[in-house]
């Protein structure tokens, strides 16, 4: 057995007993705990008692394991000694700073004008022509049109990519199918660089990275629910861009890394990893906008399901006649030329951004359950067609049957009576009805864009907006993941409501 191995096995068997876990979440000594975890196959020297003489000795304890876990679940290099980190820079209170003028990522001003009547800087056929050659290396091996599996009739994709360590199918969707083709084809380019990203790292306690640099406060990061996450546990941490106050700033691996599932038991599964904030782009600005969008779409919809879910207190209910938008209603009439019904919600909150919801249920239950989209962005506009889209993608790829995120358990209540009562009651007209959509606040430059949706993050009392880049600076597209310390996420079968959410569902925010 390697030295990895039996890392990996001694964490594993930790996870698997409630009593040692019981004494790691409660603050039982771990020294003790550590020494009952029987590491006998692992050399002295790796569990700390005799460090290498080039790197400083750590504390005693459960700081002392952390060169027993250093080299496990990853191939290659790591950085195991604490002085190769960047030493602290001070951080300025919350609220506090200059005003935003520019973006900049270690140094570098990001720019990116859009294109007339475009959302970004370079033709979506431009788009799908760069990223061709990347199709091999990705294992991407086709991308499908699979729009007529369904009666819409509204663009939906697939990228095949078999070999994904996440996924094997990437759905896309838009307006047009070259669209729908970028769109899928980007998923699975993004999922491919978050599988395969190979960043520097180091592990240590979070005790311990305070005291090497700016890092975010415990509560905010996105723990999850169930697991042990004692703070001086050896985590394995890398190194984000805080945009807001222009400085490094540390973040857990596994809370990024989409493929690094031993990372993870070493970690003792602690943080919540999803593809929330993974995005994508011609250029490293409009991925970073990409991802910026996304994490605010899914703080917002997620602090209104959770008041949903404890307040039986739904999100007000957008009327469609107060929509002046032509292409909204032109994918409203079209769902209703195919006998589908929609509803869809305003989940806006205090980002001040324009979040909406879609749910679309078949009137004909031919294609039974009700399917949900979402969508953020400064011209609600964009943000209503995206959730209407995203509403008919997860139709669609339901209908196709191979996307390998589907699981059995989540059919269970697919076509049941009450989706159907449900649907009747939210578009009765008795639900609270939301205000009109207004103008749209987008600018003509993705670089403005990006900074009025940093300040209004920070109006919020977010004080951090953190870049992780994923993939090669000569890469033709721009791969990153997007963090927000604060903000809540996904919710699936680990998820745990932060406290945005708990105060927005209690109604004290």
């Amino acid at each position: 057995m390697t030295d990895s191995d039996a890392a990996t096995t001694a964490v594993r068997r930790l996870l698997r007993d409630p009593a040692l876990v019981r004494r790691l979440t409660s603050g039982t000594d771990l020294p003790a705990l550590l020494t009952d975890l029987d590491l006998a196959d692992i050399p002295a020297e790796l569990l700390g008692e005799q460090p290498p003489e080039s790197t400083p000795a750590e504390p005693s304890g459960v700081a002392g394991v952390g060169l027993a876990l250093l080299a496990a679940g990853r191939p290659g290099p790591v950085v195991p000694r604490l002085e190769h980190a960047p030493p602290a820079t001070p951080t300025p209170p919350p609220g506090d700073g200059p005003h935003l003028t520019e973006i900049k990522v270690h140094g570098q001003t990001l720019r990116a004008a859009k294109l007339d009547g475009e959302l970004r800087s370079v033709p979506v056929t431009e788009t799908l022509r760069r990223i061709q050659p990347l199709f091999a290396g990705a294992g991407i091996t086709r991308l499908a049109d699979i729009t007529g599996l369904d009666r819409v009739g509204i663009p939906v994709t697939m990228a095949i990519r078999p070999n994904g360590r996440t996924l094997s199918n990437h759905a896309g969707k838009g307006t047009s199918l070259d669209a729908a083709m970028a769109s899928a084809a980007m998923e699975a380019l993004e999922n491919h660089y978050a599988d395969e990203w190979r960043p520097d790292t180091f592990r240590c306690s979070y005790r311990q990275v305070r005291q090497l640099g700016a890092v975010p406060e415990w509560h905010d990061l996105p723990l999850a629910r169930h697991a042990p996450r004692p703070e001086s546990w050896p985590y394995l941490w890398t190194w984000g861009w805080d945009l807001i106050n222009d400085e490094q700033v540390a973040l857990p691996v596994s809370m990024l890394h989409m493929g690094n599932r031993d990372e993870r038991i070493l970690d003792l599964c602690a943080f919540q990893i999803t593809s929330n904030g993974l995005a994508s782009g011609n250029n490293l600005i409009e991925a970073i906008h990409s991802g910026l969008l996304e994490v605010i779409e899914r703080d917002a919809c997620t602090c209104h399901k959770v008041r949903w879910l404890r307040r039986r207190t739904p999100p007000p209910v957008l009327d469609p006649s107060t929509i002046e938008s032509a292409a909204v209603h032109a994918l409203l009439d079209r769902l209703d030329e195919a006998d589908v019904d929609s509803v869809i919600f305003d989940c806006s909150v205090d980002t001040a951004t324009p979040v909406y919801m879609a749910d679309v249920i078949d009137r004909s239950r031919q294609v039974p359950g009700t399917f949900r989209g979402y969508g953020a962005h400064l011209d609600p506009e964009v943000a209503l067609v995206r959730a209407l889209t995203e509403a008919v993608q997860a139709r669609t790829i339901t209908i196709a049957g191979s996307r390998d995120d589907l699981f059995r358990h989540r059919y269970v209540h697919r076509g049941s009576e009450r989706e159907y009562e449900r649907m009747d009651a939210l578009t009765s007209g008795s639900m609270p009805r939301a205000d009109r959509p207004g103008p749209s606040e987008a600018t003509t430059t993705v670089e403005h864009d990006v900074l009025l949706l940093v300040e209004r993050l920070r109006g919020a009392g977010l004080d951090r907006v953190i870049v992780v880049r994923m993939s090669d600076p000569d890469a033709p597209i721009s791969v990153v993941k997007v963090v927000v310390p604060g903000l809540e996420g996904y919710q699936m079968e680990n998820f745990m409501p932060q406290h945005r959410a708990l105060a927005f569902a209690a109604g004290t925010r």
